[in-house]
């Protein structure tokens, strides 16, 4: 489905990605995982049209994206929930979400996806009117993947889901992408809590300083012993 192939990015003279190449099957979940600085989000912008890269190129269903608009590439079929949310403070919680519809010509699919949306978060339901800027920081990421969500896209990118959440909340927000999975939606995730991250994936990728340093299936990088000692707080041990 999705094809990144040879991608470098620069900010200005600093190299952000060097030759990055990976790809996300149709129904797969995967996870990007790598410390602060190591291209993360650099990453998914450049998918999403938000950065232009350098050098490389990126196939979405076979077409070429990487010189597309943002806006296109939502019109393919991608979407993106971004780090620290976004969402629109001084807009409702309805007017957010119809924001992320807002290529959908069809109501009758606006409202399908609107149903969706506050069926799976019934937090923004019981809050549907209040402005995005009174709700606690789990519920404006609950917007932000409910609004990412109302394009009824086939590639879902989440940046960071949980970043700055308490544990009690990070865990209803991986519940719900497990819910997420099961609608068939393919996902791209990007997060520091590899832990989380690798537990509702089927691979995961680890990015370095800019370039892929090894990719193997989730639930074997979950007892790699250079991925838990580098990214899930465990002591290096042989044994374990």
């Amino acid at each position: 489905m999705l094809e990144i192939n040879n991608l470098s990015a620069y900010y200005g003279n600093i190299c952000a990605l060097r030759g990055v190449s990976f790809h996300v099957d149709a129904g797969e979940t995967v996870a990007l995982i790598g410390n602060n600085g190591a291209g993360k989000t650099t990453t998914v912008r450049t998918i999403s049209g938000l950065m232009k890269a350098r050098e490389g190129e990126i196939r979405f269903m076979g077409e070429r994206i990487d010189q597309l608009r943002p806006d296109q590439i939502v019109r393919l079929g991608i979407s993106h929930s971004p780090e620290g949310r976004k969402v629109f403070p001084s807009m409702t919680i309805r007017e957010n979400l119809l924001m992320g519809g807002y290529i959908v010509r069809d109501p009758k699919a606006v409202n399908r996806s609107l149903e969706y949306v506050l069926e799976l978060f019934p937090r923004l339901k019981e809050r549907y009117s209040q402005l995005s800027e009174t709700l606690s920081g789990g519920e404006q990421q609950m917007l932000a993947i409910g609004r990412a969500l109302m394009s009824e896209p086939k590639l879902l990118i989440l940046d960071e889901p949980s970043l700055g959440l308490a544990p009690l909340i990070i865990k209803q927000i991986f519940e719900l992408i497990r819910h997420i999975q099961q609608k068939g939606i393919t996902i791209l995730i990007i997060e520091q809590n590899a832990r989380q991250a690798l537990k509702v994936s089927h691979r995961g990728i680890v990015l370095e300083t800019g370039q892929i340093a090894f990719e193997e299936k989730a639930a074997d990088m979950l007892h790699n012993d250079r991925v838990r000692k580098a990214y899930l707080g465990e002591k290096y041990s042989k044994e374990a």
